[in-house]
């Protein structure tokens, strides 16, 4: 083989690799949803109490015994298009539950476990859209009976970084 033709497949040759390296590589986003945001869920239905006009008028019994809870938390890492974190206060005490999920764009996706009354953990399923400190989206909430799931919105706000 002559020399030109030897220059001409090595540079395929590096074309190939580099063509190849190029769409293994995954699509990077260029925003980050890292830091710690305060997330907001659409009330559910107040309890039902007998002779009260209002849920803030029923006894902190009625209410569950705690009184009102406090924002949940949600403390999450980026790394490239993979998303990690806690989910803490809100509904339960403890560490928080495990958070996972990805971004694409401005798309925003993560997945918890929550431990219903039967004691089987289903996925509550968090998709939104990133616009700035603010994800709005909804939330497909999980319930005992499979066929009675139902969604509702959600707004997370970034705290502002110390």
């Amino acid at each position: 083989m002559n020399r030109a033709a030897r220059w001409l497949v090595g540079i395929m040759f590096v074309a190939l690799m580099i063509f190849a390296a190029r769409t293994q590589a995954a699509p990077q986003s260029n925003t980050d949803v890292s830091g710690t945001w305060t997330l907001e869920v659409s009330p559910a239905p107040p309890a039902v109490v007998p002779g009260a006009t209002s849920q803030a008028q029923a006894p902190p019994e009625a209410r569950g015994g705690r009184g009102p809870a406090a924002p949940p938390t949600l403390t999450l890492k980026q790394d490239g298009n993979t998303i990690t974190g806690t989910l803490a206060g809100g509904r339960g005490r403890g560490p928080g539950l495990e958070v996972s999920g990805s971004i694409s764009g401005n798309s925003v996706t993560w997945t918890l476990s929550r431990r219903l009354a039967d004691g089987i953990a289903r996925p509550e399923v968090y998709k939104g859209t990133l616009n700035g400190d603010t994800i709005t989206g909804s939330v497909a909430e999980p319930t005992v009976d499979p066929t009675q799931g139902y969604s509702v919105d959600f707004t997370a706000k970034r705290a502002a970084q110390q």
